[in-house]
């Protein structure tokens, strides 16, 4: 453990059972089988790998069972070393980014990206920052940094530097800096105290093979307060905040299509939710997430019963950032929902996007330098796009301890890599 400088060179002693299994039986993947095999190979050299025999892709699938916790050496409680560095730094291709959104009493909102990704021979950062002030002006940068600007990132807790910008923090608490002398002007200093439970779902891991996706939720909802700098003022502000972290070992448009994300507060309730739309040469699963907790209580884990949630989206109109919508293809729902029925549970969370306050072509940024110079995914004729939402919606319950409609105010995000 402790802290890693990046770049790191890639190890000629790189293994991953993953690949052994996934050359060895195929398609399958994500069972107890698996993650036994797994450990039992874990001392084992290439040399030893069973017989190789040619197979379709592995489809993709959360990692959820037993055998799984097991094999990733994770407990049920989160603890502060998941959101430190998962990724080992030295394998081209990997990434990994740590997300924080706040919305302030006055009508601000903020988000920032703190993200490292390793290319052949180098690693690369990329801070991405944005004001949006109460008259719905948004400032926004992305910053990149590359070789040895990149500080240090901790694989004990969240401690990742980018120049004089960082984020640290050990799951109950957290410090977000962004240096305005950095970012023409735009900054904050910024306190981040959690409410709502850590949470993940099952391992955190979505894997296909030896290729995955992780995902961790270190404050699902939090009070903020601290000082924000934009047009050439200073000002004091406090609101609820969240904070998650996602790395993969594999380019991200390699392995997913593009997702729904969003997240609320609602009263007393908050709520987390997500739509992921895997490659199809993974098999281009929809993998859904709900997470609804109450206070510091997490009263629904739609990642037990997955099967359970039903996601749908309407009222599709051109997007709306001029750049991104001049092609009549580019069209973007503005209604999202997510619906959970068991039994008698019945849960109906619904967004509605807002005011457009994030808008990125997502083809400049280390996302898809990191792709092979021969890839498709280069291909100019796709256009990814990141598009980001203040929202408004509605939470709906029927559950044995709260049968409630409550409305609220969120973050929704759509991802679009292919």
């Amino acid at each position: 453990m402790g802290k890693v400088d990046l770049p790191h060179t890639l190890s000629d002693a790189y293994f991953d059972t993953d690949s052994l299994w996934r050359a060895a039986y195929g398609k399958t993947l994500c069972s107890s089988a698996m993650a036994e095999w797994r450990i039992a190979m874990k001392d084992r050299l290439p040399g030893d790998s069973p017989l190789k025999k040619e197979g379709d892709r592995p489809v993709a699938c959360m990692e959820n069972t037993p055998a799984d916790f097991h094999s990733r050496g994770i407990e049920a409680a989160p603890k502060a070393w998941e959101d430190g560095l998962r990724i080992s730094g030295g394998r081209p291709g990997e990434y990994e980014w740590w997300y924080i959104d706040a919305r302030m009493t006055d009508g601000t909102i903020i988000a920032a990206t703190y993200m490292v990704s390793v290319q052949p021979g180098a690693a690369l950062g990329l801070l991405s920052a944005s004001i949006t002030a109460p008259d719905g002006k948004t400032h926004a940068l992305n910053v990149p940094y590359k070789g040895y600007e990149l500080a240090s990132v901790s694989r004990r807790e969240a401690d990742i530097a980018l120049g004089g910008n960082y984020l640290r923090g050990d799951l109950e608490t957290y410090h977000s800096v962004t240096d305005p002398a950095a970012l023409k002007g735009i900054g904050w200093d910024l306190t981040l105290r959690r409410v709502a439970p850590s949470y993940r779902r099952g391992t955190g891991y979505t894997s296909a093979g030896e290729s995955y996706f992780g995902w961790f939720c270190a404050v699902p909802f939090g009070r903020v307060a601290g000082t924000l700098f934009y047009d050439g003022k200073t000002v004091s502000v406090e609101g609820e905040g969240y904070h998650d972290h996602n790395w993969g070992n594999i380019p991200m448009p390699v392995l997913i299509e593009d997702w729904w994300w969003g997240r609320m507060q609602l009263g007393e309730y908050t709520v987390v939710a997500s739509n992921v739309h895997y490659a199809r040469e993974y098999g281009g699963p929809l993998i859904p997430a709900l997470a609804i907790f109450k206070g510091n209580e997490l009263i629904l884990d739609g990642a037990q019963r997955p099967e359970k949630i039903r996601f749908s989206q309407g009222n599709i109109q051109p997007h709306p950032d001029p750049k991104r919508g001049g092609r009549s293809e580019h069209t973007l729902p503005r209604t999202v929902s997510f619906r959970y029925e068991e039994g008698e549970h019945e849960a109906t969370l619904t967004f509605e996007a807002g005011l457009m306050i994030g808008s990125t072509d997502l083809r400049p940024s280390p996302i898809f330098e990191s792709l092979p110079a021969d890839s498709p995914l280069r291909s100019r004729s796709l256009s990814p796009w990141y598009t980001r939402f203040s929202s408004r919606g509605t939470l709906t319950l029927a559950l044995a301890n709260a049968q409630e409609q409550v409305s609220g105010s969120g973050t929704l995000e759509r991802m679009e890599f292919r």
